[in-house]
């Protein structure tokens, strides 16, 4: 599972960026969760710190992404969930299944220079006795709506 800095439904980029917070470096894509052996119960968090990039305000949305022929991926996204938090007020942001993420984008906004932590809480309470132990394969995308000319 990586994360990344791409076009995401129309949504542009290369207004934001991944900041490793130890050594300050930008980046546009990093590794993330893994997905697999997934049971009933699973859970997982992972935090990510993304940059404006730019003097305005901008509103950043972020989605699921898996191909849609991958069916164990696509059955896993009715039943892995994921709630994202924001901020150091740690605003919380949406909640739902993978498979609604991937439709329906989250979305916050960050100010000038702005550098935001996002939490990711990935779970899963309860599946099917056929998906116990699967993997899948998943993309979390982030972006930015470019404005109007």
């Amino acid at each position: 599972m990586s994360y990344n800095l791409d076009d995401f439904n129309g949504y542009l980029v290369s207004k934001v960026m991944f900041v490793n917070k130890d050594t300050g470096e930008e980046l546009t894509q990093i590794d993330g969760v893994s997905f697999d052996n997934i049971v009933a119960g699973w859970e997982s968090k992972y935090k990510v710190a993304i940059k404006n990039c730019t003097d305005k305000e901008l509103e950043v949305f972020s989605g699921a992404w898996y191909p849609k022929e991958d069916i164990k991926s696509a059955t896993l996204a009715e039943w892995l969930a994921v709630q994202v938090v924001v901020g150091e007020d740690r605003k919380r942001i949406g909640e739902a299944t993978f498979k609604t993420w991937k439709y329906k984008p989250f979305k916050f906004v960050m100010k000038p220079h702005e550098i935001v932590e996002v939490e990711f809480r990935f779970y899963c309470w309860t599946l099917p006795e056929d998906l116990k132990g699967a993997t899948g394969q998943f993309d979390f995308e982030f972006g930015v709506k470019e404005e109007e000319q």
